[in-house]
């Protein structure tokens, strides 16, 4: 029994290590969905063109300008290889990539999540990845809430009130609107934004002072 189990464990931990290491192993069909979009899964997607092109949409928008992979699960394997993340997608950084769980895929490419997740695979595959890992939170959330631009359940001068602080989504509204001052009104742009160490907390209050005018 316990030769088994050492046995079950380490060819646990090889499925794993294969699986972020060297996923094109397990992912065996392959969909091109264009040049630039290599689309990887396990078991017959039957949208599976519908899927590309919202990938392709997000891809557009985001401005990638590198090949990217994207993996798709079933729910089962998703559960099982990422069985301690929440998300119904992930990015693989060791294997610069995407997993989806193809039960959720749909839902997904509407969800700014998605376009966080494509952005920071930008990022990851232009700098080294300890210099990815030192990248602000904020300045992703921030960036790719101002560049897809959804109808906010805020005002920009939802800003100025501290009672707004723990209302659902403004985190990340308030992470838009730094980066909108940073962007219209210091005239970053992305590259400045993402290459220079900037003082979040400064910008902010920069921002309330412009905003609450």
């Amino acid at each position: 029994m316990i030769k088994f189990l050492i046995y079950f464990i380490f060819i646990f931990l090889f499925l794993i290590i294969l699986f972020f290491v060297k996923p094109d192993y397990i992912f065996f069909k392959k969909y091109n969905c264009s040049k630039d979009i290599d689309i990887r899964y396990v078991t017959v997607i039957y949208d599976i063109d519908n899927v590309c092109e919202n990938v392709k949409e997000a891809f557009d928008l985001i401005k990638l300008d590198e090949k990217i992979k994207v993996f798709i699960l079933p729910n089962s394997l998703y559960k099982f290889f990422l069985f301690w993340h929440s998300d119904e997608l992930c990015l693989n950084i060791i294997y610069p990539s995407i997993y989806i769980n193809q039960k959720a895929s749909n839902d997904l490419f509407k969800n700014i999540i998605f376009f966080e997740k494509l952005y920071s695979l930008k990022l990851l595959l232009k700098i080294p990845l300890l210099s990815y890992l030192s990248i602000p939170h904020w300045k992703v959330k921030g960036y790719v809430n101002y560049i897809v631009n959804e109808i906010d359940r805020f005002y920009v001068s939802d800003i100025c009130y501290e009672d707004k602080k723990n209302d659902f989504g403004y985190i990340e509204f308030e992470n838009k609107v730094v980066v909108k001052y940073l962007i219209e009104m210091k005239s970053y742009n992305e590259k400045k934004l993402f290459d220079e160490n900037l003082s979040y907390k400064v910008y902010l209050d920069e921002a309330k002072m412009y905003y609450c005018k």
